[in-house]
């Protein structure tokens, strides 16, 4: 996650004051990948912990900070507000209750974790262990962990009561794609409107599909994985150690967040493997089963799923969108603005795949 807002140790001091004892910086490092929020690696030494950390990972939850240096990612969130983080912090709180691998948060001695700098909430995690796959890398029991993960966040969450959507739901989707009309060239134009007129009409079946508590953006690059002891340097590693970046999640279609994944774990550049959609399912439906709707409308969802990143993408490109302005200041700031044009294709293989 591209760093878009500056932050210096002096202006950091205060908040890991108020997490840990005699805190002292030893590094403080930007994070160039991504696309929507200022991340930081910061390694830090102190005497213990001040506040404490909620997480579900036993090796974090039991983190003895007097052992050593202590590597964290602080994250400035660009695009939500304290009342739009609030919510994702209960979730993520209650995920690491639950014991699923998410990285959790330090909170100090009043239980807050959401802190403030150059008027955005800041946030402190703990770096997990582990690495992002390349796409290359990524194999079918890859994809039955992610599957895994979400299947069991779902199944947590699933009665949410009441709740509105995400800001970026089906109808968000279907307005973005009319506005996306006058960016394109008329031959995608005219493949635009086929994809708009196929998932308007499913739209209403759609939004009446189960609900739960959605990561909403988990692509490969938001889960990290170690290797085993018997693991050579030369096989990829196997081993979900946590699921991370949770700023887009909230309330929508359980299924159509199986899809988005889908779209990124089982996509090979021109189509969805088999074997890793079957893995895919099998590690969600370990947790919860998917509906008769739900698989009924699965090319939909893909579409649907496709079409939020597509519609995303462009808008960032298009428009007077931070990541447009970061671009446009410094030109080795481009990588955060996404092709959308990847997703055209997957939207179109899953809506019209002959």
């Amino acid at each position: 996650m591209a760093a878009f807002t500056e932050l210096v140790v002096a202006s950091l001091q205060p908040v890991l004051e108020r997490l840990f004892v005699e805190p002292v910086v030893q590094r403080l490092q930007q994070i160039s990948d991504g696309i929507e929020n200022s991340n930081y690696l910061v390694v830090v030494s102190a005497q213990g912990l001040r506040g404490r950390i909620i997480s579900g990972l036993p090796d974090l939850a039991g983190l003895q900070c007097s052992a050593g240096p202590v590597p964290l990612i602080v994250t400035i969130v660009e695009m939500l507000d304290r009342s739009q983080l609030d919510p994702i912090v209960k979730h993520v709180a209650l995920m690491a209750n639950a014991g699923l691998p998410v990285p959790g948060m330090f909170a100090d001695e009043l239980g807050e974790s959401v802190f403030t700098h150059a008027g955005k909430p800041l946030m402190v995690v703990p770096m997990l262990e582990g690495r992002v796959l390349q796409a290359d890398e990524v194999q079918p029991g890859h994809c039955r962990a992610a599957g895994s993960f979400l299947g069991a966040l779902h199944s947590l969450t699933l009665d949410l009561g009441e709740q509105d959507r995400v800001e970026r739901g089906f109808s968000w989707t279907l307005q973005a794609l009319d506005r996306c009309q006058a960016w394109v060239e008329p031959e995608h134009g005219v493949e635009l409107k086929r994809i708009h007129a196929r998932l308007s009409a499913v739209v209403s079946d759609l939004e009446a599909l189960p609900m739960s508590w959605t990561h909403g953006d988990l692509f490969i690059d938001n889960a990290l994985f170690r290797g085993d002891e018997q693991a050579t340097s030369a096989q990829p590693p196997v081993q979900l150690s946590g699921i991370i970046d949770f700023y887009r999640s909230g309330p929508d279609s359980a299924a159509l967040d199986l899809a988005i994944a889908a779209n990124d774990w089982c996509w090979d550049g021109t189509q969805l493997l088999p074997d890793r959609i079957a893995a895919l399912f099998d590690g969600y439906e370990s947790h919860r089963s998917l509906t008769t709707e739900e698989k009924a409308l699965w090319p939909e969802l893909l579409g649907f799923a496709a079409a939020r990143f597509y519609a995303a993408r462009m808008l960032s490109l298009h428009t007077a969108s931070y990541q447009r302005q970061a671009a446009d200041a410094d030109p080795s700031a481009a990588s955060v603005l996404k092709d959308p044009s990847a997703m055209l294709l997957r939207m179109t293989t899953a809506l019209f795949p002959d």
